[in-house]
């Protein structure tokens, strides 16, 4: 989401220059020009911290001719650099918005993931504690009495229906009801556009975007991927962030801005060919 604040350092790992794309790419013309682009890419991202899109504001987001001017470099030479990092999967360019698909490896993930690890054990460690407390098997070193009371049962029953509640509620999200009328279980549906079976993260993933988007939406965007050859979740997520950016909430919606955008190209293409 946008509105994030600015970070100061992105991770960058010592053994980049290694990396088989940055080796790829120091085989090519000019690749000092092209990195320098890469880096500057980079600590753009990182400076307006919006999950990885380019963005200058929640409505405008950099195009090569504004990355040319601040990077102070040839519009060709930024051109070159961006096609080279979309056939590399460095970036990829999704209605005009530059995003990088890979973010997160170039923030403190490790770190961030560390807390979670460590607030889920101290989590998992009182409700051991609560649930021994309503069931009366305190043992040690305790001073004074320890008094059960429902309070505690009660609470471990709250989290009990709470769990079914959720199951209950990621199983209504997965599952929904097609045009036709009949059942449609949307993990089937990207396993079979995917032709593979999908991961334990993609599923996590897929949970997260029936949670933030409309299901419809969610299919649409599924449709998009796969039409533009690109079966990957986090691709699917950057069009419904940038349709998000855009107020973009319906599937009507979606068709209007993909004519409208057709339109434009189109008025273009006529005008680079007529000259006027």
């Amino acid at each position: 989401m946008l509105g994030m604040s600015e970070i100061k350092w992105i991770k960058i790992t010592t053994d980049i220059f290694d990396d088989e794309k940055i080796c790829l790419i120091d085989a090519l013309p000019d690749p000092d020009a092209i990195l320098v682009i890469w880096f500057k890419i980079l600590t753009l991202a990182g400076k307006h911290n919006s999950s990885g899109l380019l963005m200058m504001t929640d409505k405008v987001h950099y195009t090569d001719e504004m990355l040319a001017t601040i990077f102070r470099r040839p519009l060709n030479t930024v051109r070159m650099a961006l096609g080279v990092f979309e056939q590399f999967g460095m970036v990829e360019i999704i209605d005009g918005v530059i995003t990088l698909p890979n973010w997160e490896k170039h923030q403190n993930i490790d770190g961030m993931e560390k807390i979670k690890e460590q607030t889920r054990n101290r989590v998992a460690k009182y409700r051991k504690k609560q649930k021994n407390l309503a069931l009366g098997n305190v043992t040690g070193n305790v001073t004074g009495n320890v008094t059960v009371t429902h309070g505690n049962a009660l609470e471990e029953d709250k989290d009990k229906n709470k769990n079914r509640l959720d199951k209950d509620k990621n199983k209504k999200r997965i599952t929904t009801t097609n045009s036709s009328g009949s059942e449609e279980n949307i993990l089937e549906l990207f396993q079979s556009e995917f032709r593979r079976l999908l991961s334990g993260f993609e599923i996590e993933e897929i949970n997260h975007l029936l949670n933030e988007n409309d299901v419809d939406l969610v299919k649409e965007a599924l449709k998009t991927a796969i039409n533009s050859g690109k079966p990957n979740i986090k691709y699917i997520g950057g069009i419904l962030r940038n349709w998000q950016m855009n107020n973009v909430t319906t599937v009507e919606q979606v068709r209007q801005s993909e004519k409208k955008n057709k339109d434009k190209k189109e008025e273009q293409e006529a005008k680079d060919e007529w000259g006027y």
